[in-house]
């Protein structure tokens, strides 16, 4: 049975990453980080600036703020 748009989630996921990864091989993210938590808030920062930006102020904020208390 073809996929269509109204087959569940799981079966439409795996042929749209498929072509995404094909149409553009070198897709990566720019923002560095090393837990969940430093990832959020890099892509929260990364909406009001620059991924680059952003990779140069994150160091010291997470450096300090380990915890999201």
């Amino acid at each position: 049975m073809p996929v269509t748009r109204t087959s569940p989630d799981t079966e439409r996921i795996g042929p749209i990453i498929r072509k995404l990864e094909k149409q553009y091989p070198e897709a990566g993210i720019a923002l560095r980080y090393t837990t969940p938590l430093e990832c959020v808030v890099a892509v929260i920062l990364s909406a009001q600036s620059t991924d680059a930006r952003v990779n140069l102020v994150t160091p010291m904020l997470f450096a300090k703020y380990k915890r999201p208390e």
